[in-house]
């Protein structure tokens, strides 16, 4: 039997799943798209020599990176309208960075831990 655990928690970072499991857990690393991944998940041609493109091709080029920087290289974020992607994009924010490290180390001032966080 195959049991898929996945998600972030942090409670259950890699190497205490590893140990809840009594070392029988396997951790896969999962990254959002690269650039070149973005491309050909939607279909564009990946360029040998980016830097020698004609002017349609590298306006073309420019105009995806543009989209990769505003939709983001997560999978689930692809196709989206603007609305629900920058929902999803906002709560990966939350989840993954403000969340986890705000439980895992027992912060209590959350307005303040953002501020930080951001730079405020």
């Amino acid at each position: 039997m195959e049991i898929f655990i996945s998600g972030s928690s942090a409670a259950l970072l890699s190497r205490e799943i590893a140990t809840a499991m009594r070392g029988r857990a396997w951790e896969v690393v999962i990254h959002p798209f690269s650039f070149e991944e973005y491309l050909r998940h939607h279909g564009h041609e990946v360029p040998e020599a980016p830097d020698f493109l004609p002017a349609p091709q590298r306006s073309a080029l420019e105009r995806a990176f543009l989209d990769y920087l505003a939709s983001g290289g997560f999978p689930e974020a692809q196709g989206l309208d603007i609305v629900p992607r920058q929902r999803l994009l906002s709560d990966y924010v939350d989840v993954a960075l403000i969340r986890d490290v705000v439980e895992r180390h027992a912060v209590t001032n959350r307005s303040s831990a953002w501020r930080s966080f951001m730079g405020r």
